[in-house]
């Protein structure tokens, strides 16, 4: 476990490989940069309740982080949570931009949670390629993605969204 308040920046690689890190808490950091905790394969928890930025390949290989929760997060990198194949739930309540790849290959991603008041942009549709959002049920079983009631028909037609049409769910929390 790590914990440091002091923290406002987590520079690129500063925990890559660290294999046996189990927990992180950074709770006045705002940005995470690349591959900041690449292949960190005993990470479960990871708390950043300040952080509004994600970088590239932040978090790729995690594969025992079981739930990101970032409530303040607007930018999510590319690949940022590429084949975290125990990630189950996924919340970012305020993103706006989601990178390419950001959750390719989250084989047990089931709930995604975007809930801000305007429809984030993806800047591609293999975003969440090989997970349960996607269109094929090779896996067995299809997740959910949770936005405002109000923008569901928004994110429907929207670029990019729309090839998870299915899946887009109201959010009624």
């Amino acid at each position: 476990a790590y914990e440091n308040s002091r923290v406002t920046k987590v520079g690129d690689y500063a925990f890559a490989y660290c294999s046996k890190l189990t927990t992180v808490s950074f709770p006045n950091a705002t940005s995470i940069g690349a591959y900041v905790f690449r292949s960190c394969t005993s990470l479960t928890t990871a708390s950043f309740p300040n952080v509004t930025s994600i970088g590239n390949y932040a978090f790729v290989y995690c594969t025992s982080l079981t739930t990101a929760s970032f409530p303040n997060v607007t930018s999510i990198g590319g690949s940022a949570f590429a084949s975290c194949t125990s990630l189950t739930t996924a919340s970012f309540p305020n993103v706006t931009s989601i990178g390419s790849s950001a959750f390719s290959n989250c084989t047990h991603l089931e709930s995604f949670y975007v809930l801000a008041s305007s429809v984030a942009t993806l800047s591609g549709s293999n975003v969440f390629l090989n997970t349960p959002m996607s269109k094929s049920s090779y896996l067995g079983y299809f997740g959910s993605i949770y936005v405002p009631a109000s923008l569901v028909d928004s994110y429907k037609s929207k670029v990019y969204w729309s090839a998870y049409s299915a899946r887009i769910t109201a959010y009624e929390g």
